[in-house]
């Protein structure tokens, strides 16, 4: 099925457009991580009407504030109230967390930050605190991963000391190695920490927290949270601005990317600049669109006007940049783009949302409208939500899709998240974007049952890997497809304050890296989050208002 037909039935699917139920602010709570249960609790409460809704096209993992719905109807749990400021200094700490997974046959896991989820044990402790003070709120969040990385038939990459661990099908031209090493390794880092200041509805500040971009839940093209937070600075909009089109949001970023030493060629760190702009159109309530322009650049010798690439033309001609055969192709640099549409509509608990994006810009307008499809990918995705007497249902359906299966008129294109010289889509070894893998595509559907002790649900999920390598050497694979499928259940509870997160599941991939293998993966993992002073949860649902 084509994605063109998918779109269609998507859109198909969308109830007519209603009116959006109005929302006046009421309880501040606080929130933090991506994928959390609060995080994941806040999606479906916009859904139900119970939390405000927003943009938020560009999401932190840091602790941070969001508002419930005045008139609203309550959540399934409450969560912990953000605590108004008393005008001094206000110190608080952050839930201590503990998670560990297990993984029998292969690596398998994604969204997880600093953890690598290899084959194995993999552990990651974290904690924190901060303070408040006036328009400034400073929070140290430090992580500390261990990893038993437990060896595992793979494709290798041919080559000799530390590069032998690189990446098997690129290993020159991304920092995306099969393993880290050939033991057990541990890691830490600054997490979620910032340092943030917040005046009139702008916000400027410095950072190491995880970002996520567009409104994909299991996936993102851009901007997730598979890899370790980079540090950064940011500058823009620090809530959704409300103007006579609508409510808008725009954030600058300036970071450094690292890179590890299981990487042939360049090791040097990279440039990253990246400007995310969110639009409500008042004219639509319920519909988010969002742009993320992402450059990528050597991280020395840089010139001012390179620190914002983001406002150069889309279109390569209209640049100086490069030679006579390729004017305008830069070879100093790496760009993705991305557009993307949120429409929820609270009175029927539906919502319906796309990412499309490109890693390659095109030459000229004429040549983007001969093949658009070159080099893009595609994300989309819907969510139901339904109250069953005093429990909220969740559906969720979720397709990612990054690489066309052919490239147009025999054009080769280039593989998504690859560039070489440094400038491949990642830090410190793990994928800024959809921790699949460079030209791979997965679906996703799971049913979640939420209410005033957790959530239970199931889900499956299939993924196809490398599915560019596989079309370029299908010859001589003998239609050895990488092909995995995946089943399990998972579930939140909450013990008195303490809050237990679990997941089982069972995979089975077929011909893994193109080998002659069939391989199972059983997969535990466990969250452990322990509240911090002033960050307690509520004892029950949320109180209908």
């Amino acid at each position: 099925m084509s994605r063109a037909v998918l779109l269609a039935l998507l859109a198909a699917a969308a109830p007519p457009l209603v009116s959006a139920q109005p929302c006046t602010p009421g309880d501040a709570v606080q929130v933090e991580g991506l994928g959390s249960p609060a995080d994941d609790l806040l999606r479906v409460g916009e859904l139900l009407g119970a939390v405000e809704p927003a943009p938020s096209l560009l999401r932190r993992a840091g602790v941070r504030a969001a508002a419930l719905c005045a008139e609203g109807p309550g959540l399934p749990w409450a969560l912990a109230p953000r605590a108004p400021s008393g005008g001094g200094i206000e110190a608080f700490t952050l839930p201590v967390r503990l998670e560990t997974t297990l993984n029998t046959g292969y690596p398998y896991g994604g969204n997880d930050g600093l953890l690598w989820s290899g084959k194995g044990v993999s552990t990651e402790l974290s904690l924190g605190a901060g303070i408040r003070w006036g328009p400034v709120t400073a929070v140290l969040a430090p992580e500390l991963a261990w990893q038993q990385n437990d060896v595992f038939t793979s494709r290798t990459s041919g080559l000799a000391g530390d590069a032998a661990w690189a990446n098997a099908f690129y290993p020159g031209a991304i920092d995306l190695p099969r393993r880290f090493g050939a033991g057990p390794f541990t890691r830490t880092g600054p997490g979620q920490s910032f340092v943030r200041v917040d005046l009139g509805g702008f916000a400027a500040g410095l950072s190491t927290e995880n970002l996520w971009s567009g409104p994909g839940v299991r996936h993102s093209i851009a901007l997730s949270s598979t890899a370790p937070g980079f540090p950064h600075l940011f500058a823009g909009t620090g809530r959704p601005v409300n103007t006579w089109i609508g409510r808008v949001e725009a954030v600058s970023l300036w970071g450094r990317l690292d890179r590890t030493r299981y990487v042939a060629g360049e090791r040097s760190p990279a440039l990253f600049t990246a400007l995310v702009l969110g639009w409500e159109p008042r004219f639509a309530p319920g519909l988010s669109l969002g742009l993320t322009r992402v450059f990528l650049q050597p991280w020395h010798g840089r010139s001012f006007g390179d620190y914002f690439p983001y406002v150069q033309s889309f279109f390569k001609s209209d640049l100086p940049e490069g030679d006579s055969a390729f004017p305008g192709d830069n070879p100093d640099d790496n760009q993705l783009a991305s557009v993307s549409a949120r429409w929820a509509f609270p009175s029927t608990g539906f919502e319906a949302y796309v990412e499309w994006a490109r890693e390659d810009h095109a030459s000229t307008f004429r040549g983007f409208l001969k093949e658009p499809e070159y080099s893009s990918a595609v994300l989309f995705g819907l969510q139901k939500v339904q109250q069953v007497g005093g429990r909220v249902v969740r559906v969720l359906a979720e397709g990612t899709f990054l690489q066309e299966t052919r490239a147009p008129f025999n054009w080769t294109a280039p593989v998504y998240y690859l560039h070489g010289n440094g400038l491949d889509y990642t830090n410190q070894g793990q994928l800024l974007g959809a921790w699949i893998g460079p030209g791979s595509d997965a679906q996703t559907v799971a049913v979640d049952v939420f209410g005033a002790r957790g959530r239970v649900g199931a889900f499956g999920e299939r993924i196809r890997r490398n599915v560019k390598w596989y079309i370029d050497n299908e010859a001589a694979l003998d239609a050895r497809v990488d092909l995995e499928f995946v089943g399990g259940v998972r579930g939140v509870a909450f013990l008195r304050d303490v809050e237990l997160g679990w997941e089982a599941s069972v995979g089975y991939r077929y011909y893994p890296d193109f080998l002659e293998r069939k391989e199972p993966n059983w997969r535990l993992a466990l969250q452990l989050a322990f509240p911090g002073a002033g960050a307690r949860r509520g004892s029950g649902p949320t109180a209908p208002r």
